[in-house]
């Protein structure tokens, strides 16, 4: 595996996590713009057409679900994978990869928490990469 590889494989969960996100807001957005639209105190009876915004919103809401479904499933996947390749690597390169792309903690975190200098974290992030690479 190349080095841009490895780095594709490390950060996929992390891409698929904003990816989620953004999905889920969306959703959040288009509940908000259904609400004004679902009671209706002019009209006497409820009345549906093609045209009805409600029904349009619904079936992207629909879409918008299945799709955070996807990318949910897809972020376990690739988090397992990642996980199952850190386990390959001794403690030290582990710890670091795990805390880095899983946890998403920042180097002078992962420095912290290890009780390493934050210049160890990064050449041991380095070295796990290069070990990943082989």
């Amino acid at each position: 595996m190349t080095k841009a590889e490895v780095h594709d494989k490390l950060t996929a969960p992390r891409r698929t996590k904003r990816k989620i996100a953004v999905t889920k807001a969306q959703m959040e957005r288009l509940r908000v713009m259904m609400l004004p639209g679902a009671i209706r105190y002019d009209k006497e009876n409820v009345q549906t057409s093609p045209q009805d915004p409600m029904l349009v919103f619904a079936e992207k809401m629909d879409e918008l679900t299945s799709d955070a479904k996807q990318l949910e499933t897809l972020y376990m996947q690739q988090y397992k994978e990642v996980e199952t390749m850190a386990d390959t690597l001794d403690d030290a390169h582990r710890d670091v990869i795990k805390l880095g792309y899983l946890a998403e903690y920042k180097p002078t975190e992962i420095a912290i928490e290890l009780n390493y200098s934050e210049s160890t974290v990064y050449k041991l992030k380095r070295e796990a990469i290069k070990l990943l690479e082989s």
